[in-house]
């Protein structure tokens, strides 16, 4: 049975979803490490005042839940664990590969646009600048989720720690598929852009523009792909009003 505590609480809104005592949002982890550093109840209440034997006593029990769930896995877990590191390294290959593929294809492009001879050399430099933003980011995500730890179909998580957002495989899809919301947001730059609706011109061509100036902003857009999306929602809304 699941232990309960009255002074900890776990949530996202805090200390990036860490157990903290609910009455002073102080990490949990913060109390075992003074408790290591002090060795004793009095000094570490002596260094944190506001702190109670009880907040103490509970902070180690909450540590010790901790060890005690970390070593109850059985072999079905464990099983499902090394197909999740597996499915997590092939997600990994496959961005790296996505990455390193609109990397070659924005180094092979941008020096051709000198002139803009073609509009749709414009365009691929948006859309693979915007593809590699994105594939950067979903990157960085997966590794952390995956230092993190993982999550289980049953919905438990391994290693039992703090931290909320693990790998799992409902996630791997995602990821997958992540790079090329990227595309999509390199093609609304630029026809945002071109068109005049992000940055306001006099005359609406690609001329008007770098094709660096064009590629940076298609990049930035699929870093902050849901970031952009939610803007253009809300400018959208803004506009033509919220139905």
């Amino acid at each position: 049975m699941a232990m309960t505590f009255e002074r900890i609480s776990e949530g996202p809104d805090l200390h990036d979803g860490a157990a903290h005592i609910k009455r002073l949002s102080f990490p949990v982890s913060r109390v075992l490490q003074l408790l290591k550093e002090e060795k004793s109840y009095d000094k570490v209440r002596a260094t944190n005042p506001r702190l109670e034997d009880q907040d103490i006593d509970e902070a180690l029990l909450y540590g010790a839940s901790l060890i005690q769930q970390d070593s109850s896995l059985t072999a079905e877990e464990k099983a499902e664990i090394n197909g999740l590191h597996s499915l997590a390294v092939a997600v990994f290959l496959w961005l790296v590969m996505v990455l390193i593929a609109s990397l070659i294809a924005v180094m092979i492009v941008l020096p051709n646009t000198r002139g803009w001879t073609s509009q749709l050399h414009v365009i691929v430099i948006c859309v693979a600048a915007g593809t590699l933003g994105s594939a950067v980011s979903a990157l960085i995500s997966v590794l952390e989720r995956v230092a993190d730890g993982w999550e289980l179909r049953s919905g438990k998580k391994w290693p039992i720690s703090e931290k909320l957002f693990r790998f799992n495989k409902r996630m791997a899809l995602f990821f997958v598929a992540r790079p090329f919301l990227g595309s999509v947001m390199g093609l609304l730059i630029y026809t945002g852009m071109v068109g005049g609706y992000l940055i306001a011109t006099t005359k609406t061509t690609h001329e008007n523009f770098t094709a660096e100036g064009l590629a940076f902003f298609a990049a930035l857009g699929g870093v902050f792909a849901k970031t952009f999306l939610e803007k253009l929602r809300n400018t959208f809304e803004s506009l033509f009003g919220k139905k």
